[in-house]
């Protein structure tokens, strides 16, 4: 699980019991998380699964930490997500195909990590307009899906 190295409480994320309240998380009138914009923050470990269970999450920040893990499968099942931003980490492995049921995706920014493998042609969504995936290793053909798409790409 995510750990922080921050040795300012008041800027540490899990600094008080209500989640709403914590640094970098915002909720809803109902208190549902709707966004996790923790940047910066000397964060190091594993996205748990079960942030997956965020239904009402639809921006999702985590660069420029060291988190050190592969991306889970679970982030597919935020169908209300459309910003994920987990460049310049150090993540790890294939991006999960489950991505591709992320149907309000708007961006998508993934740089700056170690991924390999295969650029899945599921992640390409009509409402995807930006993605940045430069500084990978990356291998093989790029989806066709990627051509037919309404994409700006970042770098």
């Amino acid at each position: 699980f995510l750990q922080s190295s921050c040795s300012d409480e008041s800027m540490r994320f899990l600094s008080s019991s209500n989640e709403c309240d914590w640094y970098g998380i915002r909720c809803n009138d109902n208190n549902e998380i709707t966004d996790i914009r923790i940047r910066e923050n000397g964060l190091t470990g594993s996205i748990p699964k079960e942030l997956g269970s965020l239904h009402s999450l639809d921006f999702l920040l985590l660069s420029k930490n060291t988190i050190s893990s592969t991306i889970p499968t679970e982030i597919g099942l935020l169908s209300n997500l459309e910003y994920l931003y987990l460049n310049n980490n150090n993540f790890v492995g294939t991006i999960p195909t489950s991505l591709g049921h992320l149907d309000k995706l708007v961006l998508f920014s993934i740089g700056n990590n170690n991924m390999n493998g295969t650029i899945p042609g599921e992640i390409f969504n009509p409402t995807l307009k930006h993605l940045d995936m430069d500084d990978n290793n990356f291998h093989g053909t790029l989806p066709s899906e990627m051509f037919t798409s309404s994409l700006n790409l970042l770098n």
